[in-house]
């Protein structure tokens, strides 16, 4: 409470600062604290939909070998859900929403949600838009740089493994680029920052690396 309350701010009025003001109550943009606290916001909703889950509530599809339902996946204040296609199930996913909209007071703003039909007519996905009152998009899409999904009317299927492989190794790429500007970053005077040396950084977890 103390790195809020003592904390002075000014806005800016036409482009002028105004005469800086102690902070009574939020935090200040930027401050480190404000995605921690969001974080642990999420996690409410992350356990609140594997409750729901678990109870039987709605239904995820089932991934990999020990056939693991997937239910959502967070990251930051970005959030997929998965469920099979029934409207019961999409109600009750909005209901736990709106339930983690009271308590914690973030809104979900459905204007900038979407959601994706698989298998389904479009009939049924006028439907489950019109209820959940979000848009409707069609695979291939990006989330967060990424692809997802392939066209498989304009491709054959031996291209679209290509192209899939292709994605992902471009997309590997760019996250081991990102890996090493932040384990190796220049300072100003031009010169490098080692945090980590190679073999460390290339070695396993569980050998520290």
């Amino acid at each position: 409470m103390r790195c809020v309350t003592t904390a002075s701010i000014s806005v800016l009025f036409n482009g002028a600062p105004t005469k800086p003001f102690r902070m009574g109550r939020g935090l200040r943009q930027g401050d480190p604290l404000s995605p921690f606290l969001f974080i642990i916001m999420s996690e409410v909703l992350s356990r609140m939909l594997e409750n729901a889950a678990n109870k039987g509530l709605f239904k995820g599809p089932s991934v990999g070998v020990d056939k693991i339902m997937l239910t959502h996946l967070q990251f930051a204040d970005d959030t997929l859900m998965f469920c099979e296609a029934d409207l019961h199930y999409l109600s009750l996913i909005k209901e736990l929403l709106l339930s983690f909209q009271v308590f914690s007071g973030p809104a979900i703003n459905y204007d900038k949600s979407a959601l994706i039909v698989l298998g389904m007519d479009d009939k049924w996905a006028k439907s489950a838009t019109d209820m959940l009152g979000c848009l409707k998009v069609q695979l291939p899409i990006k989330y967060l740089g990424i692809p997802l999904g392939a066209n498989m009317r304009k491709t054959s299927s031996w291209h679209c493994i290509i192209e899939k492989v292709y994605q992902r190794l471009k997309v590997a790429k760019e996250i081991i680029k990102i890996q090493r500007k932040f384990l190796w970053s220049a300072n100003k005077e031009g010169g490098l920052y080692h945090w980590l040396g190679g073999k460390l950084s290339n070695s396993q977890k569980i050998k520290g690396g």
